[in-house]
């Protein structure tokens, strides 16, 4: 049987592993967007003759994902910190 330190021991690599994931494939999703959204609201707008800009659906949709992302990015940040904070034992245990 697994005793309860042993728990703990082992949710800390794994929020570790999932925070860094997280961070990783939330900060690679906000550079696509963000080049993406260069691209389609500037650039090309100043560059292309006749060019249409996405419609006001597109930029709701741009606005929640970056809304989601944040959330992630945040969720991340709480699960790094909780893996690395070193747990002090009460002065009862010790």
């Amino acid at each position: 049987m697994v005793d309860r330190q042993h728990r703990v021991t082992l949710r800390r690599p794994v929020a570790a592993f999932a925070g860094a994931s997280l961070v990783l494939s939330a900060a690679y999703m906000l550079y696509q967007g963000s080049v993406r959204m260069y691209y389609d609201y500037y650039f090309y707008a100043q560059v292309k003759e006749h060019y249409i800009a996405p419609t006001a659906r597109y930029r709701l949709m741009d606005a929640t994902v970056l809304v989601g992302l944040s959330l992630a990015l945040y969720v991340a940040y709480r699960l790094l910190r909780y893996a690395s904070v070193v747990p002090t034992k009460p002065e009862s245990d010790r």
